[in-house]
């Protein structure tokens, strides 16, 4: 839940978070923007789905992901709008633009071969918006009692730096998420696919030409898997406030992100061993991040998160640079089939776009906290 911090940049935050929300909601429902009919089309059909029959062919997996894609949506954009609204006027508002949102992205998969526009959906994404807002009033309400008054006024038990929290957790939480997209190499984001390069009028094959030889891709995973570690442990510094048992929470984000890996991989239409991914060369590099995690400690967060943006932006280029191998193929073909298509290209965007809105966070971050630091000193 986000609680309700007044500051401007904490409502700034916010609203970048509110937006990432729309953005993904939007990507997730006209995927994959290709095949549009005539615009008339919208015109000859209207809302007139809104008062058909209950459609008799739904899954429960459709139902379900109706729901969870507007939760996350009516928790921001709730809590963004109780800032300065009443809670009566903040919901009411946050289920009206979600049900309109979602009645207009309805209306466009009109344009879509092979989508069709479902008053079940609609009516599914606005219980999810309004699951979302009791969650954020919940939230809020919870904030309001003696407990968290207490938490309060107390910053020594808050473990999140006030500047960052919002931002950084979303960003270590789509990190995660991101894992469970197939990728060139372990913990890696930012690849640009075959489609991307289609869009552009670029060859994929000409781009291949770029790459590194095949012999080398062995060392550039465990290589790449060293630097998305050390740039994981800079984004959980920048998040926490210390001395916040910062290794241990990176840790726990390592872990879980090998599960979501395994897990990505089990539920693939064409399910692949969940852990081929960790073979000699990302273990060689997951071992041998770990005392070099150790010894960032030893920086303070300024020069930390200025490791973890060269790390980041070093591990970026190589993802781009490294050739796929035949279990890497074999995976991401089988990402693009079956039920969760949909969602596995939404998770693929999510990865290529986390490591450039990370360096720009952490960029954010640093800046901030020589703000801080110049200010110290001239006091």
């Amino acid at each position: 839940m986000i609680s309700r911090d007044q500051s401007p940049r904490g409502s700034a935050s916010l609203a970048i978070l509110t937006l990432a929300a729309v953005a993904a909601i939007v990507y997730a429902t006209l995927y994959p923007f290709s095949g549009w009919r005539p615009w008339s089309s919208l015109r000859a059909v209207g809302f007139g789905f809104l008062f058909e029959p209950w459609s008799r062919y739904w899954t429960r997996f459709d139902l379900v992901l109706n729901v969870a894609m507007y939760v996350p949506l009516g928790i921001m954009l709730a809590s963004l709008l109780r800032r300065r609204l009443p809670a009566w006027l903040a919901a009411m508002l946050t289920l009206l633009a979600a049900a309109t949102l979602s009645l207009l992205l309805e209306w466009l998969q009109t344009l879509l071969p092979g989508r069709v526009p479902s008053r079940l959906d609609w009516a599914a994404n606005t219980v999810g918006a309004l699951a979302g807002i009791g969650l954020a009033f919940a939230s809020e309400r919870l904030a309001a009692t003696r407990w968290g008054r207490r938490m309060g006024a107390n910053p020594r038990r808050h473990l999140l730096d006030d500047g960052a929290a919002e931002l950084g957790l979303a960003l270590l939480f789509a990190w995660l998420v991101a894992q469970a997209a197939p990728q060139v190499i372990g913990f890696g984001t930012g690849r640009l696919g075959d489609g991307a390069f289609l869009a552009f009028g670029i060859d994929p094959t000409a781009i291949a030409a770029w790459r590194m030889p095949a012999r080398l891709a062995r060392l550039a995973e465990g290589v790449g898997v060293f630097l998305s570690v050390i740039a994981i442990g800079a984004l959980v510094r920048a998040v926490m406030r210390p001395p916040a048992r910062w290794f241990a929470i990176t840790m726990a984000c390592l872990f879980a992100a090998a599960a979501v890996r395994a897990a990505g991989a089990h539920w693939l239409p064409d399910p692949q061993a969940p852990f081929g991914w960790l073979s000699a060369a990302p273990q060689g590099g997951l071992l041998l991040s770990l005392p070099a995690l150790l010894a960032c400690g030893w920086l303070d967060r300024r020069h930390a998160i200025a490791v973890g943006i060269l790390a980041l932006a070093a591990a970026t280029t190589l993802h781009n640079l490294t050739p796929a191998t035949d279990y890497q193929r074999t995976m991401i073909a089988a990402a693009d089939q079956g039920e969760w298509a949909n969602v596995m290209a939404l998770i693929a965007a999510i990865g290529f776009a986390w490591p450039y809105a990370a360096i720009a966070f952490l960029g954010s971050r640093l800046a901030a906290l020589r703000r801080a630091t110049t200010i110290i000193d001239a006091s």
